[in-house]
């Protein structure tokens, strides 16, 4: 374990109070008004540090007390989507973490919004933007200026996101932004709508199969197969290996000519 234990509660943001217990570690949680008490026992054998990663709630932290000690804090750098802080105890069984938070609420990301390809993109993040990380590939010429961001979009059609490093107080993050982006509308064909019935042929397909398609699962393929116990597929080439008899009945009726 690297002499140490994280503890990374994932309480719902509207739960004021939590507790859990199991035979290696006790979480008791409590928040009151802008003030969170975590009481964390560990109970291994070994001595261990403690390393306890929370969500912030505002944009500054007041104070932080281990044991009644003041507490250094730093940020857990790829937390996305929120602040995320974490907070270092030495080791010690029973730890009691206080954390004080300041009274601005930290900004949300922003709406996703709908934009064609080819089009500019410009959005406002409430908040001081520092870099951008898109491995999607959306936006060319991507530009910071203050709290916008903007860029010419080059996405395919579709669902995409990008990451912009922000600031808020005290706080920093990557925040997700989501943009849809539209294609052309293009005409949708049907199938076969082009082909002309009446000059199709039958073509004769025996030299290319040794069997009926009704009897597909009906035969054993034994080669190449391993000689070791394994979770191939059983021989008649359906089923796994908790059901080493499944089969099935193939009609081809609606094919055959």
């Amino acid at each position: 374990m690297n002499g140490r234990v994280l503890v990374r509660p994932g309480f719902p943001s509207a739960w004021d109070h939590a507790s859990i217990s199991t035979p290696d570690i006790d979480i008791a949680f409590k928040r009151t008004n802008n003030t969170e008490v975590y009481n964390v026992e560990l109970k291994f054998e070994k001595q261990l540090a403690l390393e306890l990663q929370v969500r912030a709630l505002s944009d500054k932290i007041k104070s932080v007390k281990v044991n009644g000690k003041d507490a250094k804090w730093s940020f857990v750098e790829s937390a996305a989507g929120y602040p995320i802080m974490k907070i270092s105890s030495p080791s010690a069984k029973k730890n009691k973490i206080e954390i004080v938070w300041g009274e601005n609420k930290l900004v949300k990301s922003p709406e996703v919004v709908s934009v064609m390809n080819g089009s500019s993109y410009s959005v406002n993040l409430n908040c001081s933007v520092k870099k951008i990380y898109d491995p999607q590939n959306i936006l060319a010429n991507a530009k910071i200026s203050g709290n916008n961001l903007s860029g010419n979009v080059i996405a395919e059609a579709g669902s995409h996101t990008l990451f912009a490093l922000v600031s808020q107080g005290k706080m920093e993050w990557w925040m997700p932004v989501n943009i849809n982006v539209k294609g052309e509308n293009k005409v949708a064909f049907k199938a076969f709508v082009d082909v002309n019935g009446s000059t199709c042929e039958p073509v004769n397909m025996d030299g290319a199969l040794n069997d009926s398609v009704s009897k597909i699962f009906k035969n054993e393929y034994l080669s190449p197969r391993s000689p070791y116990t394994t979770l191939q597929l059983p021989k008649q080439g359906i089923g796994e290996w908790c059901h080493p008899q499944t089969t099935a009945d193939i009609d081809d009726s609606g094919c055959s000519f």
